[in-house]
């Protein structure tokens, strides 16, 4: 449409582009991460979706730290006897809940790269975990995909005992090094 050409009767009609940021807040939160015997995942954490994708975010974060499918991961949230997380307002919940929920992954992570080199006779025994990754629910070497084992047979092998990871997440001197901003857009 060209300038100055839509009206509604006498008024013109307009097309506009509006966009908005607003300053991110960080306050300390808490999370949990369990990797189940069937190689999926929960994350939990005591905080709210008010609309704003904690579900997806916690969820994709989760995901991509534990090396799963999004299908593959839970995210729990929303009671008071999960892990503590502040209310959400000032644009912080994001900025407070993801770096707890991704600490709790490494740390349920650790716990299971360490359980997949321990067993003697085990496809990836003996192999420091930090030549490891995991990628689609395998745990992987590096330097050779084809050494490689599911996360579920790891477990199976430990008495299918749950893998478990907590952290505490709080603010640093972020704010000193970067800018950090929610932000949007409207186009009408």
């Amino acid at each position: 449409m060209a300038p100055r050409s839509m009206r509604n009767g006498r008024a013109l009609v307009g097309w506009g582009l509006a966009t908005a940021t607003y300053p991110t807040n960080r306050m300390p939160a808490q999370a949990s991460a369990t990797i189940l015997p069937d190689g999926t995942a929960v994350v939990r954490c005591g905080t709210q979706d008010i609309g704003t994708g904690t579900y997806t975010i916690m969820t994709q974060v989760a995901a991509q730290t534990l090396g799963l499918s999004t299908s593959a991961v839970r995210a729990e949230l929303g009671d008071s006897a999960m892990p503590a997380a502040p209310v959400s307002g000032g644009s912080m919940t994001t900025a407070s809940v993801t770096p707890a929920v991704q600490a709790a992954c490494l740390s349920a992570r650790e716990k299971l790269l360490g359980l997949a080199t321990a067993t003697r006779g085990a496809p990836l025994f003996g192999i420091a975990p930090s030549e490891l990754t995991i990628e689609n629910g395998w745990i992987l070497l590096r330097a050779d995909a084809t050494r490689r084992e599911p996360l579920a047979a790891v477990l199976a092998r430990n008495g299918g005992v749950p893998v478990e990871g907590f952290a505490e997440s709080k603010p640093g001197e972020e704010r000193q090094k970067y800018a950090m901003h929610s932000f949007g857009a409207v186009v009408r």
